[in-house]
């Protein structure tokens, strides 16, 4: 009887209606996973999917004979439709990377996902700024998670399911793809646009997060006197009450940072690569410490979670040493110059740069944390008198 409805020709003028509202093209195509036996015998797919239908030349496509009701005006190949759609979304794996071995093209692939969430520890550096750090940080950076999964999982299914010509995606004379995307899903420039706009106003919010959280890292480096320059970094604005000159050193050095792009596109991918694995391994310091102490011998928070806990530090380790090795790989093959991953090089200054300065003089001013509160004692006691 479910199935009737579905394919009953009184219902086909208002799916095709239902597709249009915000939301609906997703939720027809839920309707097929639940009715998939529907798709061999009526057009109701014809009138869920055509306009987003990934198309791929090699396939064969088949012609509908049934009536198909009235039209819908969003509908471009109303009569057309690549076979298995959900298979080639959710089965079917292109590699254009060059590499023989489709889990190799698949590992170095992940370093465009990873860096959605590589920043995961920007609460943690908002810690002496917040009530109750140890409870509201850990639900922040599971929050984070949460929230990125539930509305990044079917944006992407939607998006996939829009495709309809997958090689002017990787042409595309815009170098942005998702905008390729966009015009694919909605036949519309304008609309493209539009869209493109809105990831951008996203990006523009995500880069204010990105600059509080790196200027509060800046300055409690300073703090401890780890940086040149530390007494005038640690300086916090006697008006706005925010580190500024920390704030302004920081978007430099990212400013120039960024122009990397400008001049090589190589260069610039070598240090996103090594951000997200630099910050895998500042994960796995602590973690080290913690398992070489003893993980009973710490106060425990609100969110201690035991044996869990102990499981989630190996993964991370583990994890850590995989990313380490595995995005070290050229994204492509066969290797060239202009395509090879530099970034054990990126490694290597970094390592140059920050062992020099603390050889040089980072271990002769840098103060730890029983330090800075003997001194912060010490002068509270000096203001008492």
């Amino acid at each position: 009887m479910q199935e009737l409805l579905l394919t009953s020709p009184k219902c086909h003028s208002s799916l095709a209606c239902f597709r249009s509202l915000p939301g609906g093209k997703y939720v027809c195509f839920l309707l097929q996973l639940l009715w998939p036996n529907t798709s061999g015998r009526s057009n109701v797919r014809l009138i869920l999917f055509p306009p987003f239908i990934p198309s791929n030349p090699n396939r064969r496509t088949r012609q509908s004979t049934q009536p198909v009701g009235p039209p819908s005006p969003t509908l471009k190949n109303p009569l057309t439709t690549p076979s298995e759609t959900a298979q080639f979304v959710f089965a079917n794996f292109v590699n254009n990377t060059g590499w023989a071995s489709n889990g190799i093209a698949f590992i170095v692939g992940l370093i465009n996902t990873n860096w959605a969430f590589a920043c995961l520890d920007c609460a943690t550096h908002m810690a002496e700024e917040i009530h109750h750090p140890e409870r509201l940080i850990p639900i922040a950076i599971m929050g984070t998670v949460a929230i990125g999964f539930t509305t990044a999982w079917p944006f992407s299914i939607a998006m996939f399911f829009s495709m309809n010509d997958l090689n002017a995606l990787f042409n595309t004379p815009t170098l942005v793809p998702i905008l390729e995307l966009f015009n694919q899903a909605l036949q519309s420039r304008a609309g493209a646009i539009v869209l493109e706009t809105l990831i951008i106003l996203t990006g523009a919010g995500c880069m204010i997060a990105c600059h509080t959280w790196q200027s509060r890292l800046c300055w409690s480096f300073a703090r401890d006197r780890g940086l040149p320059g530390s007494r005038w970094l640690a300086r916090v604005h006697p008006t706005l009450d925010v580190p500024l000159n920390a704030h302004l050193v920081s978007c430099a050095i990212v400013a120039v940072l960024g122009c990397l792009y400008l001049g090589s596109s190589t260069a610039f991918n070598a240090m996103v690569t090594a951000c997200i694995v630099l910050l895998y391994i500042s994960y796995a310091i602590p973690v080290i410490c913690l398992l070489i102490r003893g993980r009973d011998n710490i106060a425990h928070g609100p969110f201690w979670m035991g044996t869990m806990g102990l499981l989630a530090n190996w993964v991370l380790l583990i994890w850590t040493a995989f990313t380490l090795v595995m995005y070290s790989f050229p994204p492509a093959y066969p290797v060239t110059p202009s395509n090879m991953n530099y970034v054990c090089a990126v490694y290597g200054v970094v390592a140059v740069v920050c062992g020099g300065y603390w050889v040089g003089r980072g271990k002769k001013t840098f103060r730890n944390r029983d330090e800075r509160h003997t001194e912060a004692h010490m002068f509270e006691e000096q203001i008492v008198r």
